[in-house]
């Protein structure tokens, strides 16, 4: 028996070195120990070693060797035996059967039949032509010995074939494979052939409903028996479908649970093209951008070590998506372009199509449709015949350039196009708000509203809030191009609802201001609506002068709701103490996180881009990884915390709230909401409100960049390139209240867009006069304070002031480096300020000693701050520093305070987890009020993370200052501040000193500095 066994083993193909599961599976049916266990825990690699023991035994008779026939047929027998015991499945014992009553001329046809499978099996792709004949023959010879399982077994690959050489029939000839197979009792087989049923109705026929029928049934299969890379490769082939279907949190989870299965399994590239359908699921239809971009971070050194070409151009193409949804256009061109470079290098032309298509979107959406057309031509004709979902998109994007372009003629004929051949419904629903949109700008507005409310009905069923919403602004344009004014009213709230609805949903504070910044314009039409309405601009007969009123509380809401959403949240979650009680190790994690991206920016920053390249994209890999790190603690500290589960974030407060509870005798709000159509102006004060129509944004934001060109150079001779824009200004901005500002003794103003960067101190009520000291500013009429929004002041104002244990934390004179003269930040060198070291000194003169901590030279570094600020309550918090500002990624903004490298910053992301109750905060430094200008959010930078941690009051710059006159303002500043006359008013007292020297009253000196939040 021994010799029998041996000589049978070395007729077994076997793996060289270590034994596998295989050979185990042999050895123990051969010698009749321990086969249920070994069969028990493998079932999937059962059937192979049966089928081959089948063929040595059918070999081994041929041959002449009836003892090592009968060895193999009864090892074979055993493992059969053992798996229909364990899995109630006979599919093997029918195999095993077989043997025993065919005589010598069937074995042969039988091993014959089993190499032309097997040989039509590894040319099937390459030459399905080829196979299908290999195929039909072994089919004719199982069938001549009666073998239902090599039959079962070659039907499915003719199935399979029949894919490349006769799609029409996939279905049936798959259907005929299941009925085999199924007859058989061969699970597996079944579960493969379900899975290519699944496939054939999907893209074959069409019928989403059907394959998702079977692909559930395949499931079940797949789970039932264990296999688990089948089950990888349908699990996102069923995401899909659901996506499809429009339910999109099934589609997700079918994506990750695919994703996971296919790293458990070490497919790499399908894991990271999973996790970027995620990405994609997550940014098209949950508005989840800043999720969605960290999950494509997140692959980044997965693509290097990949290697996958094809995965790369994926992936950028999807993050191209993102980062335009986040207001990151620079960003989205050059992740397009670098997709569009991959896939024409490599021949990816469905790849390429979509890039082209993306990059001719981001320029419609950026209003450069003349940019657009070209590209979106390239798309199209790069699109498949037969790539559907490529050719709509493509088509329809054509349709909106040219709509953009008041070209409806080829508006509607690409339209018409495109619903000629979409049969996706997300897509189908963009093709009926085409039709809708022409029909409103190039027919009649009521035969556009049947067409609105079919969209209406799409995005309803499917779930997408866009969808939705655009269904009720078009039904609201409808009905004012109608004169239905009222019923457009009624509309316009429905989809602003719809909006704040989706919003309220979104995680993180980047998604809130991202999707406030893509939905910003909706905001700008329904505003430019309800003014027209409120000052008697609209058609005669739509509002009464009765009614005049109602639209312009309307108004000043839709304005609220669109202006600083995201902060006014961020202000709520930090009364509400959202981050206490976390885990202290989550909290030690950020922290560690957050200074090692800072070490890492400031190697970037010196590395040279010639002889580092290496180096350099390394480092962008680290950065990028451990950004995603920081926002998925961020997101765990969140999801642990009781207070944030049960967070309501703050309604916008009213026109009617605002005057009853915010705004003071005296004060004065000046509002402002910045358009393409038009711009608005609300002026409100406790005694009545008024609304006025300004000039379109493009207008307004000119002059604003001409008159900070002339404020930031410091020349006598400039006065008249001065003059001019602050004068204009003065009127185009200030002109229709000029009669409010006169009586009011504070003003509040809420800038929008460009605003943000302007003193409206500087502004000219007059002729300029002689000189620069003469010269009629706003700041000798009244005392000025801006806010982000009028809701945001509320918010201030209902804090409770703390009681402050001293009085004053003062920062300055920071040594940068050892050497004490000069330091590298982020690849700057940044000298010592050293008027900075007296101005702290005279602050710290104005307050007993044990009242105040005042941090100079090396005292003056993060690690000090830090402990300074540890259980104590300041009324006053003073930085005399250099700040750094990044406009593309603000949390990175910094001031820069003493020693080497990370720990000489402290970032805008480490703020944010300080403890600051202070009264106010001031940053005596360059363009500290700078930051990234986001569209309804405002400049998010250093001011909103010191607001954040706890300061209703911070007074900025607006621009790089000049360390002396900085210094003498600072000091008048706080020597009328210790007098108690108010913050706006010690601001202001301080501006007019430096007005009457003529070595400070050019503005450059004493108007940078401005008082965000509150002016008490």
């Amino acid at each position: 028996m021994a010799r029998l066994l041996a000589l049978l083993l070395l007729l077994l193909p076997s793996a060289a070195g270590a034994q596998t599961v295989a050979d185990r599976l042999r050895h123990a049916a051969i010698a009749g120990d321990g086969v249920d266990r070994l069969v028990a825990a493998h079932r999937l690699a059962v059937k192979p070693v049966v089928q081959e023991l089948v063929r040595v035994s059918a070999a081994a008779t041929l041959a002449g060797r009836p003892d090592s026939a009968r060895a193999a047929s009864s090892a074979a027998a055993r493992l059969a035996s053992a798996f229909q015991a364990a899995f109630g499945e006979a599919s093997l014992s029918l195999v095993v059967e077989s043997l025993g009553r065919w005589d010598a001329e069937q074995l042969r046809s039988k091993l014959a039949a089993d190499s032309l499978l097997a040989a039509g099996v590894a040319v099937r792709q390459q030459q399905p032509e080829t196979a299908r004949g290999l195929f039909a023959a072994a089919l004719e010879a199982y069938r001549g010995i009666g073998d239902r399982h090599g039959e079962a077994e070659t039907l499915g690959q003719i199935g399979y074939v029949t894919w490349f050489l006769e799609r029409p029939a996939y279905v049936e000839r798959n259907l005929e494979a299941l009925a085999a197979r199924r007859a058989v009792d061969d699970r597996q087989l079944v579960g493969n052939t379900l899975n290519d049923l699944g496939l054939g109705y999907r893209d074959v026929e069409k019928n989403l409903p059907k394959a998702l029928e079977a692909y559930r049934e395949s499931e079940a299969v797949r789970r039932a028996i264990g296999d688990t890379l089948a089950l990888s490769r349908l699990l996102p082939n069923m995401g899909r479908v659901f996506e499809g279907l429009g339910d999109f949190s099934a589609a997700r989870a079918y994506y990750l649970d695919g994703g996971a299965m296919y790293l458990a399994v070490g497919d790499t590239a399908r894991w990271i093209g999973q996790m970027s359908n995620t990405a994609g699921l997550l940014t098209d239809y949950a508005d989840r951008h800043a999720e969605a971009l960290a999950i494509l971070l997140s692959l980044d050194r997965a693509l290097d070590r990949s290697g996958d070409a094809r995965a790369r151009a994926v992936v950028l193409s999807n993050a191209g998506i993102i980062r335009r949804r986040l207001g990151d256009f620079e960003g989205a061109v050059e992740a397009y372009r670098e997709a569009i470079r991959l896939s024409e290098e490599n021949g990816f032309d469905d790849l390429l199509a979509k890039a082209y298509n993306n990059l001719g979107v981001l320029y419609i959406f950026l209003s450069r449709s003349d940019r657009a057309v070209p590209i979106l031509e390239r798309a199209l004709g790069r699109t498949a015949a037969d790539d559907h979902d490529g050719r709509a998109d493509a088509l329809l994007s054509l349709s909106s350039a040219h709509f953009q372009q008041r070209d409806y003629e080829r508006a509607r004929y690409y339209s018409a196009r495109a619903d000629s051949v979409v049969a996706d419904p997300v897509r189908r629903a963009k093709a009926v708000k085409m039709r809708a949109d022409i029909e409103l700008r190039d027919g009649e507005p009521e035969a556009a509203i049947p067409a609105f409310r079919e969209l209406l009905a799409l995005g309803t069923r499917l779930e997408v809030p866009m969808l939705v919403s655009d269904g009720h602004f078009g039904l609201a344009e409808a009905y004012e191009r109608s004169g239905r004014a009222t019923e457009a009213v009624t509309a316009y709230d429905e989809a602003l609802q719809t909006l704040e609805s989706a919003r309220g949903r979104l995680y993180t504070q980047e998604d809130k201001a991202g999707y406030l910044a893509q939905s910003r314009y909706l905001y700008e039409e329904v505003l430019h609506f309800l003014t027209r309405q409120a000052i008697g601009e609209a058609p005669v007969g739509q509002v009464s002068p009765g009614q005049r009123p109602r639209f312009a509380e309307k108004a000043f809401e839709v304005a609220e709701r669109g202006k600083a959403r995201a902060f006014l949240d961020q202000m709520a979650e930090a009364l509400a103490g959202v981050r206490e009680g976390v885990d202290p190790g989550l909290q030690e994690d950020l922290e560690a996180l957050s200074r090692n991206m800072t070490t890492l920016r400031e190697q970037l920053a010196a590395a040279d881009p010639d002889s580092q390249a290496t180096e350099i994209a390394e480092l962008k890999g680290l950065v990028a990884s451990m950004e995603t790190e920081y926002e998925r603690v961020e997101r765990e500290m969140r999801a642990q915390n009781p207070r944030f589960a049960a967070m309501r974030y703050p309604d916008p407060v009213t026109l009617s709230e605002l005057r009853a509870e915010v705004l003071r005798p005296g004060e004065l709000l000046l509002q402002y909401s910045l358009g393409d159509s038009s711009s608005t102006l609300w002026a409100v004060t406790r005694d009545g409100f008024s609304i006025h129509r300004l000039p379109v944004r493009s207008e307004i934001e000119g002059q604003v960049q001409v008159l900070r060109a002339a404020l930031e150079i410091p020349d006598d001779a400039s006065l008249e390139r001065f003059a001019l824009p602050a004068r204009a200004l003065f009127d185009g901005l200030l002109g229709p209240v000029a009669g409010l500002l006169a009586g009011a003794d504070e003003l509040t103003v809420v800038p929008d867009g460009a605003l943000s960067y302007l003193p409206f101190e500087v502004l000219l009520s007059g002729p300029a006069g002689a000189d620069f000291r003469s010269a009629p500013y706003l700041v000798r009429q009244v005392p000025i304070a801006y806010v982000q929004s009028a809701s945001v002041l509320r918010q201030l104002r209902r804090e409770v002031t703390p009681e402050f244990t001293h009085q004053l934390l003062a920062v300055g004179d920071p040594m940068f480096s050892d050497g004490g003269e000069l330091g590298d930040l982020r690849g700057r060198g940044l000298s010592r300020l050293p008027f900075t070291g007296a101005e702290v000194s005279a602050i710290g003169g104005l307050f007993e000693p044990a009242s105040q901590v005042v941090l100079m030279e090396d005292e003056a570094s993060e690690a000090r701050v830090r402990e300074s600020l540890a259980g104590r309550k300041y009324r006053y918090v003073h930085f005399a520093t250099h700040g750094l500002v990044d406009d593309d990624r603000p949390d990175n903004s910094a001031l820069a305070l003493a020693g080497t490298g990370g720990d000489a910053l402290l970032e805008v992301k480490e703020i944010f987890n300080l403890d600051v109750d202070a009264e106010l905060v001031v940053l005596s430094a360059c363009e500290t009020g700078l930051g990234q200008l986001v569209k309804g959010e405002g400049v998010v930078g250093l001011t909103r993370a010191f607001m954040y941690a706890g300061a209703p009051a911070v007074v900025v710059s607006l621009w790089s200052v000049s360390d002396r006159s900085t210094s003498t303002l600072m000091r008048g500043f706080y020597r009328n501040l210790v007098t108690r006359t108010g913050i706006d008013r010690s601001l202001q007292a301080a501006k007019l000193a430096l007005l009457e020297s003529a070595e400070t009253a050019h503005p450059f000196h004493w108007a940078p500095f401005v008082l965000v939040g509150k002016g008490e």
